[in-house]
Parts: structure tokens; C-alpha cells; sequence
């Protein structure tokens, strides 16, 4: 199923190649069933190629406006081969990529193991929420994050009684793994290029001043999914 805003007049998806599809701001949602995940990918596809060509013939080489791709839950449908050249190459054409992962193990899956280290990689801002349980991600990830100076203090104590006190200084993780898997609910750690590690806090989505709008969006989306199923 296809919803969209802000579509100029007689525009279809049959035909991403026309002009209209791009002119002014338009937005496009796309919900799909699982069996219906490859057709999805091949418009997506379409759109990606399209927006290129446009790209290259624009002043600049670059999208004006640009473009969007807000792929949540991208590894639920059929893998999307220009995904790795997309978040690596697609910014500087005005192609913005914004890829949503349940963890980097099921980017894995979806695509193989070099090519989901060039979608991590090739991410500028990482966002990166608890509730992961791939030991090895969460280690990698710790370590990305970097080590801080701890202080310690130990004490011993002699035969005679006599107590001597020793500080020193070792080298600990600033995020244990075993604190990014328990990151509390709406807090998520952000890594921005060479920035360091961002502790960021999120408001959910019913405390937005436009929740109101979302709620009968929502609503409409799922009275158009009960329709177009029965």
C-alpha cells in the first residue's frame, strides 16, 4: 500500500521517471506485507535510479530539494543492493539515507558481512539504542565508544598491623557492553563523526505537539490495511 502527500495532479507510481513526481516537497509512505516486500524494494530501487539521474543533471550534481530515505525496518524486506553505495555515496548527491536496524547482526543477514560493515560504516550519525544481545556488537561498540582513566585505591595491611594505602590509575570502558544492552528506554548513545560519544535522550511520539495529527494518521493507515486485506 502506497500513501502519499503533496503529489502534483495525474502523478503515478507506474511512471517514477516523471517529472511531476519530483516537483514541490513530496512525501511517500509505503506499508507493505511481507510477501509483498520484494515489489517494495523494486520501487525503491526505481526511485534510488531515478532520483540519481536527476542528480547528475541538476547544478551541482546534487538533488534540489533533496531526498529522504527513511528505511525503518529496511532488513525486513528483500535486501536492497544499492544500500551500501547509498549511505556511502549517496550524500553527495542530495540522497540522504536513513537506514533503521534491530541490531548490526540482522544487517548481516540481510546482506553479507562486508557489506554491513560499509552500512556502519558509511554512517555519519550512529544512533544506537538498548536492548541488544549480540555479544560481539555490544563489545565492538563499547570499544568504538572508547576508555576513561578510573582511580583506585587499595590498602594493605602488615604483619604488625600497619595499613599502607597504593592509588592507581587504570583504563576502563566509558560504556561497558553490559550498559548499552540496559540503556533505559528512550536514551540512546549517538556517535557524529569524530565527536565524542553523545548521551541523547528521546521524547516519545505522544508528547509531540502534532500527536494528535499522528494518532489519526495512524489510524487511517490501518483502516486502509484492514480494507485493502478483507
Amino acid at each position: 500500500m502506497i500513501r502519499a502527500r503533496g503529489l502534483a495532479a495525474g502523478t503515478g507510481f507506474g511512471s517514477v521517471e516523471n517529472g511531476s513526481f519530483w516537483q514541490g516537497r513530496t512525501e511517500v509512505a509505503i506499508q507493505c506485507l511481507l510477501h509483498a516486500a520484494a515489489l517494495v524494494a523494486v520501487l525503491v530501487e526505481d526511485i534510488v535510479e531515478t532520483a540519481r539521474h536527476l542528480a547528475a543533471a541538476s547544478p551541482g550534481a546534487r538533488l534540489d530539494p533533496p531526498l529522504l530515505l527513511a528505511l525503518d525496518e529496511i532488513a525486513n524486506l528483500s535486501p536492497l543492493p544499492s544500500l551500501p553505495t547509498l549511505m556511502s555515496e549517496g550524500g553527495g548527491s542530495g540522497i540522504t539515507t536513513l537506514p533503521v536496524f534491530q541490531s548490526l547482526a540482522q544487517a548481516r543477514s540481510r546482506w553479507n558481512e562486508n557489506a554491513a560493515t560499509v552500512i556502519w560504516d558509511a554512517a555519519i550519525v550512529k544512533i544506537i539504542l538498548g536492548g541488544g544481545s549480540h555479544t560481539r556488537d555490544l563489545t565492538d561498540i563499547s570499544t568504538l565508544l572508547g576508555e576513561r582513566d578510573e582511580l583506585t585505591l587499595s590498602t594493605s595491611t602488615d604483619r604488625g598491623g600497619g595499613k599502607s594505602w597504593q592509588q592507581s590509575v587504570r583504563r576502563v570502558p566509558i560504556v561497558p557492553a553490559d550498559v548499552l544492552r540496559t540503556l533505559p528506554f528512550g536514551t540512546a548513545i549517538v556517535l557524529l563523526r569524530t565527536a565524542r560519544p553523545i548521551v541523547a535522550s528521546f521524547a516519545p511520539w505522544t508528547s509531540r505537539p502534532d500527536a494528535d495529527q499522528l494518532r489519526a494518521d495512524r489510524a487511517a493507515v490501518e483502516s486502509d490495511l484492514i480494507r485493502a486485506a478483507g
